[in-house]
């Protein structure tokens, strides 16, 4: 702030400082000028955190997102690569975690194994469903990464983002907590491990129903 003070003063007509000592009307000016910068300023640091690949999301800084708490989780259809065809609305009544993925994505290679860890394993035998959903890849690319992470969740492909698509614009990984009525609980945006606790707490709340 005093950096910014001197620099204003040293770019201005005539001795600054003796004229903000005689004028206390220039003194007002000089201050509702600093004040609009440090407004500025911190504005714009806000929006880069919330910008930023590791911010945490919410619809309202997730500007690519295209759903939001509390609204119908859009429907679709997959054939997992188990050979089992998956219609989201013929799960009503269940508990669902849906998330988006790619192999390529190293955030996905560090969420999905933790996710299998820490809540697929404790409730797959609670009625929770799971199913993970690779956004523009094929069941070639697919099958060796479920291999090499241990995945025994559902796991399906997207090849042509259509499923995606009705979800968000761009990035991944993205989680998605789907309630028995069939309404978004819970979405989030990028890998962050500090919210797989409240992603577990929320499963655990919903299935104690």
């Amino acid at each position: 702030m005093s950096l910014y003070f001197q620099s204003l003063c040293s770019s201005s007509s005539g001795n600054c400082l003796s004229g903000i000592r005689s004028s206390a009307t220039s003194g007002r000016a000089l201050l509702t000028i600093l004040l609009a910068v440090l407004v500025l300023v911190v504005g714009g640091v806000v929006y880069y955190k919330l910008s930023s690949p590791g911010s945490e999301h919410s619809p309202e800084s997730d500007p690519d997102a295209l759903t939001e708490v509390g609204q119908v989780a859009p429907d679709f259809e997959v054939t997992t690569l188990d050979g089992v065809k998956i219609r989201l609305s013929d799960l009503r009544g269940k508990v669902i975690l849906v998330g988006f993925f790619a192999t390529w994505c190293p955030p996905c290679q560090k969420e999905l194994p933790l996710l299998e860890k820490t809540i697929w394993s404790e409730f797959k035998n609670d009625g929770l469903v799971m199913l993970a959903v690779a956004r523009e890849q094929n069941e070639s690319e697919v099958q060796p990464f479920r291999a090499k992470y241990g995945l025994t969740f559902s796991v399906a492909t997207d090849p042509n983002r259509i499923v995606y698509a009705k979800y968000a614009g761009k990035g991944i990984p993205r989680v998605y907590l789907i309630t028995p009525d069939g309404t978004i609980a819970y979405q989030l945006a990028g890998y962050h491990e500090e919210e797989v606790p409240k992603i577990r707490e929320a499963v655990r709340r919903l299935l104690s129903k």
